[in-house]
């Protein structure tokens, strides 16, 4: 139990820390090329730990680029796209705090809820039928170059994802 309120401490530690670093400006930043979250992210396997169901960490063992593109007055994320064209599939979704439909596809009665802390830092949660069911950061290194997402299920975070992407030119 001690373990667990340890864990939920840091957790809730990172976001308060994240959260003060919110500016005005951040918030208002146009969602163009300029972004740092825009763009063709490919999975650095030997970097990737996934402990999310406890037990032994292991490193991934399939290839993914994540690609988030801007759509509209939003964004179009998707994790499961090959190479760094435009992406397919997928789901929408604007950095407003509010539920978008189908983060894991049709039929699973998901929607994700973004939070945009500063250009570098956002924030998802999933709910699946109106019950949380997964947190995640995503956080952009200064130079823009590496993107890492931190995902836990909210009954155990003290066991996590921790996926390394590399930018791709």
């Amino acid at each position: 139990m001690r373990t667990r309120l340890s864990a939920v401490a840091v957790v809730v530690v990172a976001l308060a820390m994240a959260l003060s670093c919110v500016t005005i400006g951040a918030l208002a930043q146009d969602a163009n090329s300029s972004d740092p979250i825009v763009g063709a992210w490919k999975l650095d396997a030997e970097k990737s730990v996934m402990n999310r169901a406890g037990g032994d960490p292991v490193h991934p063992t399939r290839s993914v680029t994540r690609v988030i593109a801007v759509e509209g007055d939003g964004y179009r994320m998707n994790a499961n796209a090959k190479g760094d064209a435009a992406p397919t599939g997928g789901y929408f979704a604007r950095f407003d705090g509010k539920e978008y439909p189908d983060p894991h596809g049709p039929g699973h009665g998901e929607v994700a809820i973004h939070w945009r802390l500063s250009p570098y830092l956002m924030v998802r949660l999933v709910k699946t039928n109106g019950t949380p069911t997964e947190w995640a950061i995503y956080a952009i290194s200064s130079d823009g170059n590496v993107l890492t997402t931190t995902s836990w299920e909210p009954a155990t975070p003290e066991y996590h994802n921790v996926q390394v992407y590399e930018r791709q030119k």
